[in-house]
């Protein structure tokens, strides 16, 4: 029955953050994994299903950030980040799939999901600095990379009505933190602001 209970949790959560995957068997297999390793200790279900669903999200390549994976669960945050720290020392992240092209598609839809030509330039524009980071450990990312990224693409197209400030309130990201974030990627390439971008034939 705690078997049961666990994968009813799992499917809870994974039904609500990512129906469309099919990571169930997944979802299912890395439970009595984690389970039978005594990863779990005294961890809620709650918390388990939420730990167990974002690892899954993220070894498919579709990383969902806690706060997403957290929404049916929202009081086993805390506890659930403790345990996907301890899933990773268990597992290794070293060979995990990322998928930063996943990453920036969504946040490009929730800034402008009708629009392909930025959705063109934000994916170019992520190519040209994932082919810089990967060859320096110079810059670190955080979530603000992306909304960074997309920002940096409106301001190289001259795009006319996506603005700071129109990113900062789709995506619930300050400005501060945009220009923040984009001053330390365009400092990769000897640039400060965003607004030297334009004009120029970068990629």
């Amino acid at each position: 029955r705690k078997v049961t209970d666990g994968f009813f949790h799992c499917n809870m959560v994974l039904s609500n953050v990512a129906p469309q995957m099919g990571l169930k068997q997944r979802v299912e297999e890395l439970y009595l994994t984690f389970l039978n390793k005594g990863i779990f200790g005294r961890t809620t279900y709650e918390a388990r299903a939420t730990a167990v669903v974002y690892y899954a999200l993220l070894e498919n390549g579709t990383q969902h950030t806690i706060k997403e994976v957290s929404v049916e669960f929202p009081e086993s945050t805390r506890q659930a980040k403790k345990l996907i720290r301890k899933i990773k020392q268990f597992v290794g992240v070293k060979k995990l799939p990322y998928n930063p092209r996943y990453r920036l598609i969504k946040t490009v839809i929730m800034i402008a999901p009708d629009d392909l030509a930025f959705r063109r330039e934000a994916e170019n524009t992520l190519e040209y600095f994932e082919a810089i980071i990967n060859q320096s450990d110079a810059y670190t990312k955080n979530p603000t990379y992306y909304v960074a990224i997309c920002w940096i693409a409106s301001k190289k197209m001259v795009h006319p009505t996506i603005l700071r400030k129109t990113i900062s309130s789709k995506t619930n990201t300050s400005e501060r933190l945009i220009y923040g974030e984009t001053k330390k990627i365009l400092s990769l390439i000897g640039l400060k602001t965003a607004q030297e971008l334009k004009g120029k034939q970068l990629w």
